[in-house]
């Protein structure tokens, strides 16, 4: 068992024979109502599953399984860092195992990070999330330390099933928030003040500024 916390279990194994990912991450979704029923906001304001949609416990969770997936999927197919998703049966999602030699990588939360290491990972932070939102046409929805990974110097995203995209109700809220929640976690551990959230948001959301600038 490599974690337990959130929604899921997560266990390593062995590569899968069709794939060329050789260390894999199993994970199993959990199936308690309690785990569950505060997640409806995500699902049912995404077009993407709208149709069959239900909240019955058991159908919710590989609803949920199966929307992490997809978007796990259009992370890698964006070349954005996260596990590479390789098969979805049901409520259990077989991905790239981040990590080395079996064991999984940091969470940023257990990692101490000195205030230039800080900065550095919150110009990729910063560049993940525009890139989430402009390339992947998705918002995280939940983006924290932890559920960002630090593997060999970077940062990796982990928990996508709550993205949304932006044509969702509460997108630009969830946007807001993970811009809130990670800037002031690089903030403290860059001993600095955090900038201003409504310039943080302009600069995520506006595709024209960094052509500008270059």
């Amino acid at each position: 068992l490599l974690d337990g916390g959130g929604g899921g279990r997560f266990y390593s194994g062995g590569g899968v024979n069709d794939s060329e990912v050789e260390e894999v991450a199993v994970k199993v979704f959990k199936t308690s109502v309690l785990t569950f029923r505060d997640r409806d906001d995500y699902v049912s304001g995404d077009h993407r599953f709208r149709r069959g949609y239900s909240r019955h416990t058991r159908n919710m969770v590989q609803l949920w399984a199966e929307k992490e997936y997809r978007n796990l999927k259009r992370l890698h197919a964006a070349a954005l860092p996260s596990p590479r998703p390789v098969r979805l049966k049901q409520h259990v999602i077989i991905m790239e195992l981040v990590g080395d030699k079996g064991q999984p990588a940091p969470k940023l939360k257990d990692v101490g990070l000195g205030e230039a290491e800080a900065e550095r990972l919150w110009d990729d932070c910063f560049s993940f999330m525009r890139r989430m939102w402009h390339d992947c046409r998705l918002v995280h929805g939940d983006l924290s330390e932890y559920n960002l990974l630090l593997h060999r110097g970077r940062l990796v995203v982990i928990d996508v099933g709550q993205a949304v995209e932006p044509d969702h109700p509460l997108a630009l809220r969830f946007l807001l928030r993970d811009a809130a929640v990670t800037s002031a976690f690089f903030a403290r551990a860059a001993r600095r003040q955090t900038p201003p959230l409504q310039d943080l948001f302009a600069l995520l959301v506006n595709p024209a500024f960094f052509a500008r600038a270059a």
